[in-house]
């Protein structure tokens, strides 16, 4: 499942743009870049993807 950035569209996996306004859809692990986790955990980018799972860069926030 891919979703658009722009309207929230949910498209088929295999799409690459969405159907309503011709964003490039991002998948799930993209959509994760920017949020803070356990209020400590910043994601800061994807740099891996394996079959069941995928890695992140984070930077903690921790002080």
């Amino acid at each position: 499942m891919k979703t658009c950035p722009k309207c929230g569209c949910e498209c088929d996996s295999e799409a690459r743009f969405c159907p309503r306004d011709g964003t490039a859809l991002t998948s799930a692990a993209n959509s994760m870049i920017g949020q803070v986790l356990m209020g400590q955990f910043e994601i800061l980018e994807e740099v891996g993807n394996g079959a069941t799972a995928g890695e992140r860069r984070i930077c903690s926030r921790k002080e």
